[in-house]
């Protein structure tokens, strides 16, 4: 209900339009409202605690003396025109990152973000991992060591085509790059001729752990899909 005592414009003018509001205080940001506020197009003028800001005055703000000073209450006022009233451009309450949910899942798609996130997972080193050992590498040995428990039962078992036969079935235990780096970068080295190639074991091994991290990224990206 609008008294006597309100802003005209929180009244509907003729073409059925209200251009103000009165926003409660309690858990609200004042400073950023205002700032949202201010930077619209259509915004005409604010009150609050006693002082005033327009837009034609560039927002600076003033001692306000008229009735409701916004002791309690903020005051909000568009410009009385049909482009103000009928204006559909956001406030930028909620846009704080400038991306709405259609474009953050198109981001999501991108074929060379969804490869990242995919990878991500696998070069965990955090709590819960052993230091100096990243979650591929835990799956890594995982794998192998149950295997090799597996081998161990199938020797001892009645029937250790059936076990090997299961353990077949496991997946092929992640390649540890570093290792297989260094491997076949000393490998290599030690096949040619002395003084062949000017280039360390070192050099070399980068070179190949670039490679191979290369490869290993679109291995997973194969096996978990888009």
């Amino acid at each position: 209900m609008i008294d006597g005592g309100h802003h005209i414009d929180h009244r509907a003018n003729t073409r059925g339009s209200v251009n103000a509001i009165d926003v409660d205080l309690a858990g609200i940001d004042v400073d950023a409202l205002l700032a949202a506020f201010t930077r619209h197009p259509s915004a005409n003028q604010w009150i609050y605690a006693g002082r005033s800001g327009r837009a034609h005055d560039g927002w600076t703000a003033r001692p306000y003396t008229g009735t409701q000073p916004g002791e309690r209450r903020l005051h909000l006022g568009i410009r009385a025109t049909v482009e103000a009233e009928q204006d559909q451009r956001p406030w930028g309450l909620t846009e704080d990152n400038g991306m709405d949910a259609k474009q953050f899942l198109a981001l999501l798609k991108d074929p060379t973000v969804a490869t990242q996130l995919r990878a991500l997972p696998w070069q965990y080193t955090g709590g819960g991992i052993p230091r100096g050992m990243s979650t591929l590498g835990v799956l890594n040995e995982v794998v192998l060591t149950v295997r090799a428990l597996g081998e161990v039962v199938a020797r001892e078992s009645a029937n250790p085509a059936e076990v090997r036969a299961l353990l077949a079935d496991l997946p092929a235990p992640p390649v540890d790059v570093e290792a297989l780096a260094d491997a076949v970068a000393a490998r290599v080295l030690a096949a040619l001729p002395e003084g062949a190639v000017h280039l360390s074991r070192e050099g070399l091994a980068a070179t190949v752990r670039t490679v191979l991290a290369k490869e290993q990224h679109s291995l997973i990206a194969a096996e978990v899909g888009p």
